[in-house]
């Protein structure tokens, strides 16, 4: 039998608008700020746990979000939420290394 320990979501998300939707690059990126706040406020009545890794203003107006939170209620997120950058530089080098490797 197999239970999960834990787990956790990684999601990439873009908010951005339509191209042909007439507004400025200003307005682009206030209407996409809005909507990033919004997704958090979302998170944070549903009591979900997230930790935003970046948030980056991209040259189209879009905004980019990095996400980490919680897979459901019953799974533990604690060991994702609170490793050091440093570790996680890390696993990604040793990773690399594996990869280099195999190719």
């Amino acid at each position: 039998m197999k239970r999960v320990k834990a787990a956790c979501i990684l999601q990439t998300l873009v908010f951005a608008q339509k191209d042909d939707c007439g507004l400025t690059h200003e307005q682009q990126l206030k209407v996409n700020h809005d909507e990033v706040s919004r997704y958090k406020a979302m998170m944070d009545r549903s009591r979900t746990r997230y930790q935003i890794t970046e948030e980056t203003e991209q040259s189209d107006g879009s905004v980019l979000v990095r996400v980490r939170k919680q897979y459901n209620d019953k799974a533990d997120v604690s060991e994702y939420f609170n490793w050091h950058q440093t570790r996680l530089t890390f696993i990604r080098r040793v990773c690399d290394r594996k990869r280099r490797h195999y190719e």
